[in-house]
Order: C-alpha cells, then structure tokens, then sequence
C-alpha cells in the first residue's frame, strides 16, 4: 500500500458503497443550504394598481429579516464543513480504488522487486519517489488535511456567494439601488402599476456581513495559499532529490553495462 493512501484505512472503517452514499446525503444536504443563500432578497416589493380611489396595494414579496439574515454565516459554516467531508470521503474512495487497481495490475517483475529478487534493470523514472501536489497533500496528518479542504472549501463557498455575479452580491447591489430608486411606474391610466421597494433589512447590517464575508474570504485564501506554498515547496524538493538518485543510479547502470560488454542491459525487453 502507497505510505499516501494509509491515513484513509485503520481497523474500523465504512464501505466504499457506504462512504459514497453518505457522501450524496452531504451533497443534497449542500444543495438546499445553496438554494436557500441563492434566493437572498433584502426587499419587500408591493404591488400599486389602478389610480385615485380605485387604487389597491398587493404585496407580491417579502425580503427577509434580520432574523434570517443572520443564519447566513451559520449556513456558510455549514456548507464548508459539509464539502469538507465530501472531499475527505471522495479522497478516500479514491485511494481504495487506486489500491485495488495497483493490486490487479502486478506484474512479474513488480513481483520480483516486491521479493528482493535482484535482476540488472536500467533505471526507469516511474520506479522512483517523484511526486506531485497531490502527493505531499496526501502525506499530511489528518488535522492538516481538514485544515486544508475546510480552507479550500471556506474560500470556494464565500467567494461564490460574495462574488459579483454571486447571490449576496446581487441582492446588495439591488437593495442599494432600491433604496434610492424605490418607486417603478409600468404601464398608463388605469393600467398602470406601481411597485414599491422597501428595505426588509438595515442597509448597514448588509454592508457589514458583506465586508465581514469578505475579510474571512481573504483570510482563508492566505491560510490556503500559505499550506499550497509549503506543499510546493516539499514537492520541489523531493523531486530535486530524486532526480539526483536517478542520474546517479543512471550513471552507474551505464558504467556496469560497460564492464559487462552489454550494449544494452535492459531485461524488460527479453
């Protein structure tokens, strides 16, 4: 077994039908959370038809209150630590299956080697300890790797909903607009319709979550960009290394073939 797939596997432990399964429950779980940051609406909208006397107010929505405004960070919260387990769950997965496939693809010589039954190869680059991002970030401690995705997913979650086009954004830039645009005529005469905008919320509670959201966004893409440098940093340098033992054990491969007279000392190919 890789020394990066065994954090995913101890004594006690779930299926993979079973890791997957609760992994799609976290995902509908994920889902509704969206939907509900999706429909924010800071305003109530009333609907002003017909003119004078005959004039009747409807009110077609209500935008939230404060109330509701403030399970907006919760429900943040909630959907970074959901997606954090989803990632947990679906690198575990993922490690089963590259075991398994490691295990049904073994051939002969990687039996050999697995024996200690020594036989002059020439160096290959696969049969040394290069590696990638994904590597490193599977060698980390189980506390670093929730560090990691809860950062990664924090950032992915925050910066959605605070980007320009993202839902919060949207309805901040609507509310500033209705605020001091509230009314809109459409329509003439007895068929004319006035909506009236209200904020359902203080401006100012806005404002604030909105920079609040903000600050945390920056902060956890530099707590995530500063464990990505370390990783990088680790990958570098192992791979410099390896490197190195490849053109030494190339060298020496080359000098053993000449004291031999082989040409070529590649077993593979026989």
């Amino acid at each position: 077994m890789k020394d990066k797939n065994k954090i995913f596997f101890g004594e006690n432990g779930i299926t993979s039908t079973s890791a997957n399964h609760i992994a799609n429950i976290a995902k509908e779980y994920v889902q509704n959370l969206q939907n509900e940051n999706a429909a924010i609406c800071f305003l109530d909208c009333k609907l002003l038809m017909g003119v004078y006397k005959d004039c009747k107010i409807v009110t077609i929505t209500n935008g939230m209150k404060s109330d509701i405004l403030k399970k907006i960070p919760e429900n943040l919260k909630k959907i970074t630590e959901v997606n954090s387990l989803i990632a947990w769950l679906r690198e575990a997965i993922k490690a089963k299956t590259a075991e398994i496939q490691d295990i049904s693809t073994l051939d002969f010589e990687q039996y050999l080697k697995s024996q200690n039954i020594e036989r002059p190869v020439r160096p290959q680059r696969s049969d040394y300890d290069f590696v990638t991002f994904d590597d490193v970030l599977a060698t980390l401690s189980i506390k670093e790797r929730e560090e990691y995705y809860g950062f990664e997913t924090k950032c992915a979650v925050a910066g959605k909903i605070i980007h320009p086009d993202g839902s919060f954004s949207q309805a901040r830039k609507e509310l500033q607009r209705r605020i001091l645009q509230p009314m809109e005529l459409q329509g003439t005469g007895y068929t004319a319709m006035i909506y009236e905008y209200s904020p359902s919320v203080e401006a100012q509670d806005v404002e604030d979550l909105f920079f609040t959201l903000q600050s945390e966004h920056r902060n956890a893409q530099a707590s995530l960009n500063s464990i990505k440098f370390a990783i990088q940093h680790k990958v570098d340098e192992i791979n410099q290394r390896e490197n190195n033992r490849f053109s030494v054990d190339t060298y020496a491969y080359n000098n053993n073939c000449k004291k031999l007279q082989i040409p070529d000392f590649d077993t593979s190919k026989k």
